[in-house]
């Protein structure tokens, strides 16, 4: 079973996983594998939480503001995907112009959600 990486070494062990789009189908983001990363069940519970609330308010949402949101903390990997998704989503693209500013290894590449986060410069 592919791992998760919202964190570096699930303790314990995720107890399910699951596939999920990073710009959603429901969305018109395609079926393809650059669309697809592998996450446990709270952290793709997390990622369309967090692209929901940036859809209806039409805006990007720090990462900051997203824990306000929230009782308790919420994933930095999770909003990660979230955030690359509302770009997919708001440019109509599978890539969006920030990501071709620079090559930059797939989520899926990275070690911690640190270090993709440190990437992405958020």
């Amino acid at each position: 079973m592919p791992e998760c990486l919202c964190v570096a070494d699930h303790r314990p062990a995720a107890l399910s996983g699951e596939v999920h789009h990073i710009w959603p189908k429901g969305m018109g983001g395609p079926d393809v594998e650059a669309n697809r990363v592998y996450l446990c069940s709270t952290a793709h519970t997390n990622a369309h939480d967090i692209l929901r609330y940036m859809v209806k308010d039409q805006k990007y949402l720090s990462y900051k503001q997203v824990q306000a949101l929230y009782p308790q903390p919420v994933n930095r990997y999770a909003f990660q995907i979230a955030l690359l998704g509302f770009r997919r989503w708001k440019n109509g693209t599978l890539v969006a112009p920030s990501e071709l500013a620079a090559p930059r290894e797939h989520p899926a590449s990275s070690t911690t959600p640190e270090s993709y986060a440190a990437r992405e410069g958020t």
